[in-house]
């Protein structure tokens, strides 16, 4: 390689971790920060040094720089210096929250972050194969529902290693009916990733630490076993999520609340439980920040109460059914796409009246979302683009005094935003059009 085509290489690789960098400003006290800049700075100087002796040793030099630079850009997780992850309690009007802060993105360590999280993948979304329950698998399915055991299990499994997950999956696979819960994490992410999937069979709970999987998840094979039911509660969205980050459908996918209503029109799980199983349970948090790393007990509650009682819940509905009655129920839900809210939605919802200024301001929220793979809520909230869109400020000043909290990215991009909000008189070569097809 020439060292022309090096140097530019070290040039792109330095542009694409500072935004990176920059980003680490929420995370790393600022010491920590200045050693990582002045540690980049360093091998960039002796790069240039390098120039004055003789090409073969300045492309040497480029070649280690390239390699440290991104390790010290991308691994967050091996700097000391990061403060101490720690969850916060919210209690708003009877509802409780767990949020969490000084959480470095998880997703950055996914072998398949550039095909899957960033704007690399601009096409449009793959289409996954379906599985389509037939009447013949229903037939089979029933009798296996109504033998099922209406206690739940007690025993719980942590799995988060690859061997503990080859192990976990191979008793799974030893089973005809399993519960299925998928917890993923959506709002430091343009399309989210799973955080955790947990599995129960009539014996045992497992709770599998997908963030620690994520690299060896092609061993989660139950999942897409064609021999084995897997019941869930709200199908399509659980779905949608492990679609989408294995690629793959699951076949044999059954919805305990569709299930549910061809017996009594109960939809929420706790009240299924109460109605069906005369069990009391209270959902002990409306919002878990799922990221959050060592498992509380709290957050291992509710993990567990959300699949252990699956499995008796369609075993106790199934026996009230007859055939008849569970062969014409359509279990066949299509998972939900994702899709941009429309500036009419938008308009509609917060009762604003529907601008150009509001479709723009939309359109390059959602570029900038898809661009950091972040989601478009963390770059601007909807409370704020009603506030802007409302108050049409003009300058800086003005949008600080109107949003004293805003994000980075709004920030690093808030000139951008005020010519989309007054495009007259501020001449620029940025062009809103062209982020349209992108």
């Amino acid at each position: 390689m020439t060292l022309t085509k090096q140097a530019s290489k070290l040039l792109r690789t330095l542009e694409r971790n500072k935004t990176l960098v920059a980003q680490e400003k929420l995370l790393l006290p600022e010491d920590a920060l200045a050693d990582k800049i002045g540690a980049c700075n360093l091998l960039v100087e002796k790069g240039i040094a390098a120039l004055s002796i003789n090409e073969e040793k300045a492309i040497a030099a480029i070649e280690r720089a390239l390699e440290t630079i991104h390790q010290i850009c991308a691994d967050t997780f091996s700097v000391p210096a990061l403060p101490t992850q720690k969850t916060v309690l919210i209690t708003n009007q009877e509802k409780r929250f767990i949020l969490s802060t000084n959480i470095p993105r998880p997703q950055i360590d996914f072998k398949d972050r550039q095909s899957k999280y960033t704007c690399a993948n601009t096409g449009p979304e793959q289409l996954i194969a379906q599985f389509p329950l037939s009447a013949a698998e229903l037939t089979r399915i029933h009798p296996l529902l109504a033998k099922a055991s209406p206690t739940p299990p007690k025993r719980v499994v942590h799995v988060e290693t690859k061997e503990d997950l080859q192990a976990a999956n191979a008793e799974i696979l030893k089973h005809a009916v399993i519960g299925v819960d998928v917890k993923s994490h959506s709002f430091r992410s343009y399309k989210g990733f799973i955080c955790y999937i947990q599995a129960s069979t009539e014996e045992q709970i497992y709770l599998f630490d997908m963030l620690a999987l994520r690299n060896v998840s092609e061993h989660m094979t139950f999942l897409f076993c064609e021999k084995t039911v897997k019941i869930f509660y709200k199908l399509p969205k659980k779905k949608k999520a492990i679609e989408k980050d294995f690629g793959r459908s699951v076949p044999l996918a059954l919805d305990v609340a569709v299930l549910s209503q061809a017996s009594m029109p109960v939809c929420l799980l706790n009240r299924m439980i109460k109605l069906y199983l005369n069990v009391q349970i209270h959902k002990e948090f409306h919002l878990i920040d799922w990221r959050y790393r060592t498992l509380t007990r709290e957050i291992e509650t509710q993990l567990t109460n959300d699949v252990k009682y699956l499995i008796p819940l369609a075993a106790v509905i199934s026996q009230q059914l007859l055939l008849q009655t569970f062969l014409n129920i359509s279990f066949n839900d299509k998972p939900l796409e994702h899709s941009p809210i429309t500036p009419e939605e938008f308009a509609s919802t917060h009762q604003i009246e529907n601008t150009h200024s509001l479709k723009e301001v939309l359109l390059l929220r959602e570029f900038i979302a898809k661009q950091e793979d972040e989601s478009p809520d963390f770059i601007l909230t909807s409370k704020q683009v009603t506030t802007l869109l409302k108050q049409m400020p003009t300058t800086p000043e003005d949008v600080f005094s109107l949003l004293p909290k805003i994000s980075s990215l709004f920030k690093a991009n808030l000139n951008n935003f005020l010519r989309v909000l007054h495009p007259a008189g501020r001449p620029s070569a940025f062009n809103l059009d062209a982020l349209k097809d992108r």
